[in-house]
C-alpha cells in the first residue's frame, strides 16, 4: 500500500494529523457547520468528533486513516477524513471534508480537493471515492463540480440515503 504523508498533501496550506492539534479548535470548526449535523441527524458533540476521528470502514486498519487539519498560516480552515487504500489498494476514500463555516464559498474546499487529487495521482493512486447525502444538494453540487461522478443509486446506512461518487485520477 502507498503511504500518505499529510505534510505533502498541500503546497498552499499546512496539513497536520488532527491528533496533534488542539482538540477544542477542531470542535469549534465542527460547531460552525451545524447544517451538516442537522442533515445527518448527528449530535454536535465532542464525542461525535472523537467517533469521526476514529471510525474506520470494515476491513481497514488504523494506519490507513488520516483525520487531517488544514491551516492557512495559523488558522484552522478545514478538516479532512481520508482513508487510504479503500475500497481497494489504488483508491482513497473521503469520509468527510468540512470547511469552517465563515470560509464557505471562497474556493477553499475546491483548493483542498484539487491539491489532494493531484498529490494522490502523483504518488500512484488511481481514484478517490466518497458518499454524500442523496438530498444534500449543497454536497452534491460541490462534489460534482469537483469531478466526482455518482456511481450508483442511493443506499441506506446509519447516516441515511447516500450516493457513492468517484473521481478518476488519471
Amino acid at each position: 500500500m502507498i503511504h500518505i504523508k499529510p505534510q505533502e498533501l498541500s503546497k498552499k496550506y499546512r496539513v497536520a494529523d488532527a491528533e496533534t492539534v488542539d482538540f477544542e479548535e477542531l470542535f469549534a470548526l465542527y460547531c460552525s457547520n451545524r447544517f451538516y449535523f442537522t442533515y445527518f441527524s448527528l449530535p454536535v458533540t465532542r464525542e461525535q468528533l472523537i467517533k469521526d476521528m476514529n471510525i474506520l470502514p470494515d476491513g481497514c486498519e488504523k494506519a490507513q486513516k488520516h483525520f487531517l487539519a488544514y491551516y492557512d498560516k495559523y488558522k484552522l480552515i478545514a478538516i479532512l477524513d481520508l482513508i487510504e487504500g479503500y475500497p481497494n489498494e489504488k483508491t482513497c476514500y473521503i469520509g468527510m471534508l468540512m470547511v469552517a463555516k465563515e470560509l464557505h464559498r471562497q474556493g477553499i474546499g475546491t483548493a483542498v480537493i484539487t491539491e489532494l487529487c493531484d498529490t494522490l495521482n502523483r504518488i500512484g493512486y488511481e481514484a478517490v471515492r466518497l458518499a454524500y447525502g442523496k438530498r444534500y444538494d449543497q454536497a452534491k453540487s460541490f462534489w460534482t463540480k469537483n469531478g466526482f461522478v455518482p456511481e450508483k443509486d442511493a443506499w441506506l446506512d446509519e447516516y441515511g440515503e447516500l450516493i457513492v461518487a468517484q473521481r478518476e485520477l488519471n
